[in-house]
């Protein structure tokens, strides 16, 4: 982006990415950290990306709970040992044995294949990018070697820092699935957590 803001309007930008090597958690953990930062300044960000009839519910346009981003986000505050609203997810209980009964029976909600297709595909995402710490060196350099590429970064020196990144993604995946009940829908749809609570 850099270079292309600069060959197209001939004006050096510099981006930094003081993050980039931390997970979400981790991120919030530190945001929090800050003095004067309330917990409470989380609930109104948004992270789900649907607009649509699946993520409003009286009226109300909410988080539907099951994407990718919201998936991503649930980890996230769990890491950071952050408890939401319970009204802030459409799919609100990870803990029922089916996604069906992760809306409360109060909500009229009409469920369809798309969303169980978005909840599915993003949880399986998310256990894919756990399952690259196991990657061998040759299998992770291709990776390594285009944020190489765009950091600036020695291959060595991105090779450590992206192994850290997977692994701390790993386990804040790891404790989330952990934390949900053996019966809970979301384990189901990975089938990739151990009796030790690590994943395969």
């Amino acid at each position: 982006m850099e270079r292309f803001i600069d060959a197209l309007l001939d004006y050096s930008v510099s981006y930094k990415q003081p993050q980039l090597w931390y997970t979400k958690g981790q991120t919030i953990r530190k945001f929090l950290a800050q003095s004067g930062t309330q917990r409470e300044s989380l609930y109104s960000t948004r992270s789900c990306w649907q607009q649509r009839w699946n993520a409003r519910s009286g009226g109300k346009l909410r988080q539907c709970g099951l994407c990718a981003a919201c998936l991503l986000r649930r980890m996230s505050m769990h890491a950071a040992d952050v408890d939401e609203p319970p009204d802030t997810y459409v799919f609100g209980n990870l803990a029922a044995p089916r996604y069906e009964d992760a809306i409360p029976r109060h909500e009229c909600i009409r469920l369809s294949d798309t969303m169980l297709e978005y909840g599915i595909v993003g949880a399986r995402y998310l256990q894919r990018l756990a399952e690259m710490t196991e990657l061998p060196r040759r299998k992770l350099r291709p990776h390594v070697f285009e944020i190489a590429q765009a950091t600036a970064l020695s291959e060595q020196d991105t090779c450590k820092a992206l192994r850290r990144l997977l692994q701390r993604h790993a386990e804040e995946w790891c404790d989330f699935l952990s934390a949900q009940p053996q019966h809970s829908f979301i384990r189901s749809w990975t089938g990739r957590i151990r009796n030790d609570g690590q994943s395969k």
